[in-house]
């Protein structure tokens, strides 16, 4: 193990990312104390403890406070709320002294504070949660501020908002900091498998005799599928912004680069598979008034065949889908995609003793599910190169536990 390696592995014990204090982590889970919960708890503490020790700060409710909304789902969106906040404060602070130098505190005032703050606020094109705190920060210096008492209360409230951001920030990075990662692998098993499943359904009614709603429940199931890419790229680049700024981030980055090759293979996979449905929904509409099926698709002529080359497709993608977890080079990958090419081979020599009955449709939507299926698993087979080159990186994956479930 070189030297890089150890000090990320101590560094995964040491924040509970692995290791005793991970499963400890995990029990209280199962109690409702998920490390959000926990972070939370620990935040509010030591952030009143912390601004305590300021004097003339005995009640220091706001550092408490902030650093309960400072443990955000990720890392980054901590910091970034924490950069609004701080600006908002400052905007906030600066118009109360402003204001309560020139006209004291009344009603009108207030409402001279609040249109200025969210006024300025939109100029510095502050987001929600600074003009929120930019407006809550001038409301409570004015309404605090006695006399020549307002620079102290203006000070106090900048300060307690600092070290609550801070210690939020901190904790919420030091102590088992938010992986979506896992969430991410989810996604992508379980759109690589939904897509296996739905050729082994069609390879199935193929081999036994292709009805019309067969088919057709296929290729809705195929759509349907297609419409939840959209999650998994989501999944993904939430599972990017989780590692800006986590202290286990260069030893993560490889799985993220994985789970993205993974993933734009996948939609290709999901977007092919769709065309494989929607071509045996059109072979089987093209059956005579009165027959279920054309007579070159029963399981005695074609169909076994087609059902062979469908099993097939769908055993290779669900091999790919295990390579999400460990890309790796090894013997299957090649009998895979050889078995492949033998059931095309088969289909198309099998096709040739029926050329009648194909012309002029059937052989141009049968060349279409031959052609798709065997660019379907090289590029599958494409990407899985891709991802061996991969630099070869340990990462733990918990798919039972993440971040949105705390």
């Amino acid at each position: 193990m070189t030297r890089r390696e150890r000090i990320s592995v101590t560094a995964a014990h040491l924040t509970g990312s692995e290791g005793p204090l991970r499963s400890l982590l995990d029990r209280l889970r199962m109690f409702g104390l998920g490390e959000r919960v926990l972070k939370t708890a620990i935040a509010v503490a030591l952030s009143w403890e912390l601004a305590g020790l300021i004097p003339g700060n005995s009640n220091p409710v706001l550092a408490a406070m902030t650093g309960m909304f400072s443990i955000n789902l990720t890392i980054a969106s901590s910091v970034t709320d924490a950069v609004q906040r701080i600006l908002g404060v400052i905007w906030g602070v600066a118009v109360a002294l402003l204001v309560n130098w020139a006209f004291g505190l009344s009603g009108w005032s207030l409402g001279l504070v609040v249109l200025i703050s969210f006024v300025g606020g939109r100029r510095l094109r502050l987001e929600a949660s600074g003009l929120s705190q930019m407006a809550v920060s001038a409301l409570l210096v004015v309404l605090g501020a006695v006399g020549t008492e307002a620079n102290n209360v203006a000070v106090l409230h900048f300060v307690n908002t600092l070290i609550g951001t801070l210690v939020g920030i901190l904790l919420n990075a030091a102590i088992a900091p938010p992986n979506y990662l896992p969430a991410a692998r989810l996604h992508l098993q379980n759109l690589g498998d939904r897509i296996a499943e739905i050729l082994d359904d069609l390879a199935g009614g193929l081999a036994n005799g292709i009805a019309h709603e067969t088919a057709w429940n296929c290729l809705q199931r195929a759509r349907v599928v297609a419409t939840t890419l959209d999650e998994v790229d989501a999944s993904i680049k939430h599972a990017e912004e989780s590692l800006k700024y986590h202290v286990l981030a260069r030893r993560q980055l490889t799985m993220l680069a994985v789970y993205r090759r993974s993933s734009r293979a996948l939609e290709h996979t999901a977007v092919q598979s769709r065309v494989i449905c929607r071509s045996i929904v059109d072979i089987v509409d093209t059956a005579a008034p009165g027959e279920p099926r054309p007579t070159w698709v029963e399981p005695e002529v074609l169909g076994g065949h087609l059902a062979n080359l469908l099993s097939a497709v769908a055993i290779s993608i669900e091999h790919f889908v295990s390579l999400v977890d460990a890309p790796r080079h090894s013997d299957d990958d090649e009998a895979l995609a050889g078995e492949v090419q033998n059931c095309r081979r088969d289909v198309t020599l099998a096709a040739r003793d029926h050329l009648t009955e194909l012309l002029p449709d059937g052989w141009t939507l049968l060349g279409e599910v031959i052609a798709i299926s065997g660019q379907l698993v090289t590029d599958l087979s494409d990407a899985a190169n891709d991802l061996e080159r991969l630099p070869n990186w340990t990462v733990r994956t918990r798919p039972e536990a993440t971040p949105a479930d705390s």
